[in-house]
């Protein structure tokens, strides 16, 4: 209880009465906290007492806040700025608390990356702009790229995110992974060296870590990419413990489960081994002139060689004749380390029969890459024909052997070999030459 004294209005009359009170112990505890529940406090600057609502206190404690997970894209964190905060330039958001991040402000058709000093960062979590110009905007879209966490850790939050932000790494000869070093992006150079780089086992990697890859400059060689344990990279349509990169190749893994997925490649990944036509060598190219290469020198063009089927074909049975000469050769029996290319200079390409009985003339090795001579089909010719054919008592035919009008024109001049005077050795169509390549 308490004695309270007071003047009644109107009469004037002091009083003393007695009034139950309640210490705050003696209060009921609350069952639920509602953000319309109140509480009592003291107005300094009008000397009030008040009441405030839950909500209300805890916008002065942490401002706005977006109190849910926002959602969360690996390293990266999505936010949309709520209608209240429109207008606003600060924006709470506790679940960045303790995190370094740069901001991206995403617009309709673009987006801009925020300098560092275009924002301050609160220690509750979130940020507050600081151009006088720049407010928020309800509905717009801001994104939260974390680079660390704070106390100077490197690693990032969700290590799997992929995120390549530790720059570049060298790598100029053979080289294992290490659990650092993910986040690179690996720079092979390996020069006149042939590179073998093993990635990390499955067991040993962050969670759908990306490993991307490079070979833009100082390549002599082919590189070669292997899994440890016996684990796949699945790329291709295939399984394969290895992927060979040639020069000014990418290639980007990322770690799943049950293995590692090629995600991104630029390169002859797909069409090693077929011809094209050029002007010049290009990047990862031969000259198609039968020559012999080594295996590990062009391991990607090797591993699909040995899918050709009889395109690919004995040494021996390659130097034999030019029926074979368009054909991969296994290489001579005395050096297993080399396989020789077709030697496709001097001739065109045309499709295989397959059935259609359109190629009548036939080849030795009715496979890719077997060589046909040059032939002329059969013609119906001029009802004088076989006076051309018998000539003149005199030798060359002339004038008077045709009856009547004479020789037809442009018709071809028959010596008494029976030979046709003037024509070329071989049966050529109107052609541009260019160099036989094969992408390796």
């Amino acid at each position: 209880m308490a004695l309270v004294t007071g003047t009644i209005v109107g009469t004037g009359q002091v009083v003393t009465i007695e009034l139950p009170t309640a210490r705050v112990p003696e209060l009921p505890d609350f069952v639920v906290i509602d953000d319309d529940d109140e509480l009592a406090g003291y107005d300094t600057s009008e000397n009030k007492t008040k009441g405030m609502k839950i909500s209300q206190l805890r916008a002065k404690i942490n401002g706005v806040a977006t109190p849910e997970a926002p959602v969360v894209s690996g390293a990266d964190m999505e936010l949309t700025v709520p209608a209240e905060l429109d207008g606003l330039k600060q924006w709470d958001i506790p679940a960045l608390a303790g995190l370094n991040y740069s901001l991206e402000r995403v617009g309709p058709s673009s987006s801009s990356r925020y300098m560092s000093d275009w924002f301050e960062t609160l220690s509750t979590g979130g940020f507050e702009l600081t151009r006088d110009f720049d407010v928020l905007y309800s509905g717009e879209r801001w994104i939260a790229h974390i680079y660390e966490y704070e106390g100077g850790n490197s690693t990032v939050p969700s290590p799997g995110a992929g995120q390549s932000d530790k720059g570049f790494k060298l790598i100029d000869s053979t080289y294992p992974l290490v659990p650092d070093d993910v986040g690179y992006t690996f720079n092979i150079s390996g020069g006149s060296n042939k590179p073998v780089i093993t990635l990390l086992a499955l067991a040993d990697t962050p969670d759908k870590a990306e490993l991307p890859f490079e070979t833009m400059i100082n390549n002599n060689f082919q590189s070669t990419i292997q899994t440890k344990n016996g684990e796949f990279i699945y790329f291709k349509g295939q399984a394969l413990t290895k992927v060979y990169m040639g020069k000014g190749d990418t290639l980007k893994l990322k770690k799943a489960e049950d293995g590692w997925y090629v995600i991104d490649f630029f390169g002859n990944y797909l069409v090693a081994g077929q011809p094209i036509a050029g002007y010049s060598t290009m990047l990862n190219t031969l000259i198609a002139d039968g020559s012999l290469v080594r295996k590990d020198s062009y391991p990607r063009l090797w591993e699909a060689v040995q899918a050709m089927g009889d395109a690919l074909i004995e040494d021996t049975l390659w130097l034999s004749s030019v029926d074979y000469q368009g054909c991969y050769s296994l290489g001579p029996e005395d050096d297993p380390d080399v396989f020789r290319i077709p030697a496709l200079d001097g001739t065109v390409l045309r499709f295989l029969n397959q059935g259609r009985s359109l190629d009548t003339n036939g080849r030795t090795h009715q496979f890719p890459g077997g060589y046909q001579a040059d032939g002329v089909g059969n013609f119906l010719p001029d009802p004088n024909f076989d006076k051309l054919l018998a000539g003149s008592s005199g030798g060359n035919d002339t004038a008077a052997t045709f009856a009547p009008g004479g020789r037809p024109p442009n018709w071809p001049q028959i010596d008494d070999s029976k030979s046709i005077v003037g024509l070329k050795s071989e049966t050529t169509m109107k052609n541009t030459g260019v160099l036989g390549l094969i992408l390796t």
